[in-house]
Order: structure tokens, then C-alpha cells, then sequence
């Protein structure tokens, strides 16, 4: 998905709150070479370098994609080393704004500042977020869905936008199989897909076949509490006779006592 256009302009017109940002022609975005982030992240971390035009010249997009479960104080030192690779490959490169830029002024040289926005997904109001034609936004949704027909909802609705983006329909198609399987923890059997409409009837038969698994699941341990009731309830009629016949009417208080009473308690 981050390798999408359509999805990077989404990402900071919906979630960037940056007029300049805003201004820029996102019909320019070119994907551009290059992996700064170290070989012992690799396996947690991507990093993927977008140019757009901002009037004559170039402006560098260096997102950084990474899934982490705890805190990292030491994020903006990170993503400071990432930007100062990115910077040396550019002058190497001299693809360098005019005007020497590159540091920002002799002291700013010297102190060493830098801002990141972070775009905490669960601080997103999901009112907000359903009623944004966004794709960045339709993405936080399909990772937390409210049911499964809410999330074959937003299927249909990708699926009209990206009308004219066949790829990206396909890209989409292949991504949510990926999350829904890891989230039923691949206890979902999906065949593969090529196109979001059939993923949406795959899904749709899928969820069905589920729930009804589910319900007769319930059902055969209704039946099965149901007998094992019946049986307990025969047992303790049967004790009740025999105790009768041998020692006459038994008081009431000893009648309640075993009716309720389990057949292990009994024996």
C-alpha cells in the first residue's frame, strides 16, 4: 500500500494537518530508490522516499512505516539518522535545493532539532473516519472493523472509489485477505484473491459458514447440558423412591435436598 500514490496523497492530505503540505501538486509524487533504515530493523521497520513539485523544485517525503507495541523514546534520534542518510544521498546525488539548504543556515548547523508527526490510529474517531472518503482512512478501519458486515461494507466502498485503479484494487484485495487471516488467526480458510468484489463474496460466504459453525456448536451444548439435566433429574427420582419404600415418606426438606443435589453429590 505504501508504494501506491493514491494512498501516500490520502495519507497527508487526510492526516497531516499542514497547509503548505496541502498545497503541493500530488499528480507529481514519483517514487524514489533508496532504504535508509539499518539491516537489524529490517525485519520491523520499512522506509519508503516519495518527491513532489513544489513550484520549480523537488520536496522529499521520507515516510517511515513501523508496527511496534511499546514506546520508543529514542524515536526521534532514529528517524534524525534516517533523514541525515537520506540528506547524504541526495548530495551525492546533487539533487540539492538551490540556495544551499543543505545544513539550514551555519548555526543551525550546529543543533541538531527535529520534528515527526505521529498518527495514533486509535486516537482517530471512528465517526471521523467513516465519513471520510480517504483510503489512509478506509486502511485504519479495515485493522479494526466493527463487525464483519461493517468491514464488507467498506469492501464495497473501495471498491467504487478505486473504480479506474485496477492495481490498486488488487493491492487492496490482497491486503485485507492478509489482515483478516492474521486476525481470526488463521482459523478463516480464504482462497486467494485478485480483485476486491470477489474477496467481498468470498468473505461474505465465509463469515456465513462461520457463524453458523458457531451456532451449532451452541446448540449440540445446549442439547448436551439439557440431557445431562434429565439424567440428573431421573437419578434423584429413582433414590427418592427407594429411600421411600425402605424407610416410609421421607420429609420434605430431604426431598429438596436430593433433587438438587448432582449425581456425584448422591453417590
Amino acid at each position: 500500500m505504501r508504494s501506491s500514490p493514491d494512498v501516500v496523497r490520502d495519507l497527508v492530505l487526510g492526516f497531516i494537518p499542514d497547509e503548505w503540505l496541502h498545497s503541493l501538486d500530488y499528480s507529481t509524487l514519483e517514487k524514489m530508490p533508496g532504504s535508509y533504515v539499518a539491516d537489524d530493523l529490517r525485519q520491523r521497520a520499512d522506509d519508503v522516499i516519495w518527491r513532489v513539485r513544489a513550484g520549480r523544485e523537488w520536496v522529499y517525503l521520507y515516510l517511515l512505516i513501523e508496527f511496534q507495541s511499546t514506546v520508543d523514546t529514542w524515536m526521534s534520534v532514529r528517524v534524525m539518522t534516517y533523514v541525515g542518510l537520506l540528506y547524504q544521498d541526495l548530495i551525492r546525488g546533487g539533487q540539492v535545493l538551490k540556495g544551499g539548504q543543505l545544513p539550514p543556515g551555519l548555526v543551525a548547523g550546529y543543533l541538531p532539532r527535529l520534528k515527526y508527526l505521529l498518527i495514533d490510529e486509535n486516537e482517530v474517531s471512528p465517526v471521523d473516519l467513516r465519513q471520510a472518503r480517504n483510503l489512509m482512512a478506509a486502511i485504519i478501519q479495515v485493522e479494526r472493523p466493527d463487525s464483519d458486515q461493517a468491514l464488507l461494507r467498506l469492501i464495497d466502498l473501495l471498491s467504487d472509489w478505486l473504480e479506474g485503479n485496477p492495481e490498486l484494487r488488487r493491492t487492496f484485495a490482497i491486503w485485507i485477505r492478509a489482515v483478516v487471516l492474521r486476525q481470526s488467526r488463521h482459523t478463516l480458510v480464504l482462497p486467494k484473491v485478485r480483485d476486491l468484489k470477489e474477496l467481498k463474496m468470498t468473505l461474505a460466504e465465509r463469515f456465513d459458514a462461520w457463524a453458523q459453525q458457531y451456532e451449532e456448536k451452541g446448540m449440540e451444548k445446549g442439547l448436551e447440558q439439557g440431557l445431562e439435566t434429565g439424567i440428573a433429574q431421573g437419578e434423584a427420582l429413582v433414590l427418592q423412591r427407594l429411600l421411600a419404600k425402605r424407610f416410609g415418606p421421607l420429609p420434605s426438606d430431604a426431598v429438596q435436598m436430593i433433587s438438587s443435589a448432582s449425581p456425584q453429590q448422591v453417590e
